[in-house]
């Protein structure tokens, strides 16, 4: 087994192994064991899997601050797909979505009703200018 010294060439094969299907028994089984990067490879992986499926990854996590942060993520994925697919009014949830998920609904997202209420109720001034350009159709794909 070869075994790589340099943490950012490690990530690097790991981050590389995600999108893999051969090789993700194996990522599950170093993120179940607790390897250093446990909690990005968990969030990595939540952007290839349904709700249920990413939810068997977030479990391999102990209690504490990481797995919050895989759980967070994975409730904010699942609202992405969602709207995504059937937009819906999302001000009542803007409160509780990071600015991560709030950026990511824009370049995502083509509802006007979406991007309406980021327009008005985004959590910065950046978000909300983004989402009113893409809803006018001028959006160059940034918001901070």
């Amino acid at each position: 087994m070869m075994w790589i010294d340099d943490e950012h060439d490690r990530w690097r094969v790991y981050r590389d192994a995600v999108p893999r299907e051969d090789l993700r028994v194996l990522l599950k089984e170093a993120a179940g064991k607790g390897v250093k990067f446990s909690q990005q490879i968990v969030v990595e992986v939540l952007n290839y899997f349904d709700e249920s499926e990413g939810r068997t990854w977030v479990d391999l996590l102990p209690q504490g601050q990481g797995r919050d942060f895989a759980e967070r993520r994975q409730r904010e994925g699942a609202l992405i797909r969602e709207v995504m697919e059937r937009p819906r009014v999302i001000a009542g949830d803007l409160p509780d979505l990071t600015p991560w998920c709030q950026r990511r609904l824009i370049k995502r997202v083509t509802s006007h009703l979406v991007l309406s209420d980021l327009a008005e109720h985004g959590a910065s001034k950046k978000i909300r200018h983004a989402a009113r350009e893409k809803r006018a159709g001028r959006w160059m794909g940034r918001a901070q």
